[in-house]
C-alpha cells in the first residue's frame, strides 16, 4: 500500500518537473524572441540619431545603424580603406549596401570634405559677386558724373552760343519803319503783323515799284482800317507823295481828314462766302485779324463742316455781336459753295 503511495507521488512529481521544465523553455524562447526585437527597437532609435561622415565611421558605428548588419558595416570599411575615401555618399552602394536601405539611410550620411568644399566656394561666389557689384557700381558712378559734367558743359556752351546767336541774328527794331527799305522780320514786328501780312506787304510794295504814300498799305490784302490805324505810327515814307486823285477817291475822300480813322465804307469789300473763304478773305473784314481769321476757319472745317446761315459765325468763341454787325453786309453762305445764298434778317423774314 505505502508502495503503491510512494509510486503515484514519484509519478506525480515527476509529471510537475516535467511541466516545470517545458514552462521554462517556452518563456526562455518568449525572451529570445523578444529580446531581438527590442534591440532593433533600441537601435533604431538610436539611428533616428546618429549622423555618421562615412569616411571616417568605424564598424561598429555602421552597425549602430538600423538594417545595417555587422558584416556589412565590416564590407563598407573594407571598400573604403580599398579604394580611398567617397567621393559622394551614393558610392556607399557600391561597397554593398542595398539601394532600398541606402534611400533609408541617406539622411544620416555626409562627406565633411564636400560639405567644407561646398561652403568655401559658395563664400567664393559671394565674394566675387560682392567684388563685381562694387565694381560695377564705381563704374556706374563714374559714368554717372562724366555724364552730368558733360551734359553741364554742353548747356553752358548751347546757352553761349544761343546768346551770342539771339545777338547776331535779333538786331534791335527801331521804329518807325522806312515803308521802302523794312525787311519782313522788321515788318513781322508791327502790330497785328504776321508772317503772310508781312509778306503781302512786300509783295505789292515790289508790284507797284515802292510805296509813294502810307495810306497805300490799305491795299495791301490783310490789311484793314483797324490794322492800318495800329500800325500807322510805326512807319512812315523818306519821301511821300499825295496819291493819285482816282486812288485818292476811293480810299481818301475830300470831307474825310487823313489823319482820322477811316470809315469801313471807304474800302471795297467783296461778298465773302463763308463756307469758302481763305483766310486772307476773312482779313478784309473790318477789325478782323490773323487769329480771328483761323479760328472761323477752325469752326468751319473741324466743327461744323457747313454754315447754313452767316448767323453761325458767332459760334466762333472770340467773334462777337459787334463784330458780327459789321461783318454782316459782307457775309454770304452756300450750301456746297457754289451758290450764294444772302443773309435775310430776322425782322424781314417775319414781315415777309
Amino acid at each position: 500500500m505505502h508502495h503503491k503511495k510512494f509510486i503515484l507521488f514519484a509519478i506525480y512529481f515527476i509529471i510537475i518537473f516535467i511541466f516545470c521544465l517545458l514552462k521554462f523553455k517556452n518563456n526562455d524562447e518568449c525572451f529570445e524572441e523578444i529580446k531581438p526585437y527590442s534591440h532593433d527597437y533600441q537601435l533604431q532609435t538610436e539611428s533616428e540619431m546618429i549622423i555618421l561622415d562615412i569616411n571616417k565611421a568605424s564598424v561598429s558605428k555602421f552597425a549602430k545603424l538600423s538594417g545595417v548588419s555587422r558584416s556589412l558595416a565590416e564590407k563598407i570599411v573594407a571598400y573604403r580603406n580599398t579604394n580611398g575615401d567617397f567621393q559622394d555618399i551614393s558610392e556607399i552602394m557600391t561597397a554593398g549596401m542595398p539601394e532600398k536601405l541606402f534611400y533609408q539611410l541617406q539622411d544620416y550620411f555626409y562627406i565633411e570634405k564636400l560639405i567644407s568644399t561646398e561652403m568655401t566656394s559658395e563664400s567664393e561666389t559671394v565674394s566675387e559677386t560682392i567684388l563685381t557689384t562694387q565694381e560695377i557700381t564705381t563704374e556706374m558712378i563714374l559714368t554717372t558724373q562724366e555724364i552730368i559734367t558733360e551734359t553741364v558743359t554742353e548747356i553752358i556752351s548751347n546757352e553761349i552760343l544761343f546768346s551770342n546767336n539771339t545777338e547776331s541774328q535779333e538786331p534791335e527794331i527801331t521804329f518807325p519803319l522806312e515803308l521802302n527799305q523794312a525787311s519782313f522780320e522788321e515788318l513781322c514786328a508791327l502790330p497785328y503783323i504776321g508772317s503772310v501780312t508781312a509778306q503781302a506787304i512786300i509783295n505789292y510794295r515790289e508790284s507797284i515799284g515802292g510805296f509813294i504814300n502810307c495810306y497805300q498799305l490799305l491795299e495791301v490784302s490783310g490789311i484793314g482800317e483797324f490794322k492800318f490805324s495800329e500800325i500807322q505810327p510805326y512807319v512812315y515814307l523818306e519821301t511821300e507823295y499825295p496819291l493819285p486823285e482816282s486812288t485818292e477817291s476811293e480810299i481818301i475822300p475830300d470831307n474825310i481828314d487823313p489823319t482820322e480813322p477811316i470809315s469801313e465804307t471807304m474800302q471795297e469789300i467783296p461778298m465773302i462766302n463763308l463756307n469758302t473763304a481763305t483766310k486772307e478773305e476773312l482779313l478784309l473784314l473790318p477789325n478782323c485779324n490773323e487769329a480771328l481769321a483761323e479760328e472761323i476757319i477752325i469752326l468751319r472745317d473741324r466743327d461744323i463742316h457747313i454754315f447754313y446761315n452767316i448767323l453761325e459765325i458767332t459760334l466762333a468763341e472770340h467773334v462777337t455781336t459787334e463784330l458780327f454787325a459789321q461783318w454782316t453786309q459782307y457775309l454770304t453762305v452756300d450750301g456746297d459753295g457754289s451758290t450764294q445764298i444772302p443773309y435775310v434778317p430776322p425782322l424781314a423774314e417775319n414781315n415777309n
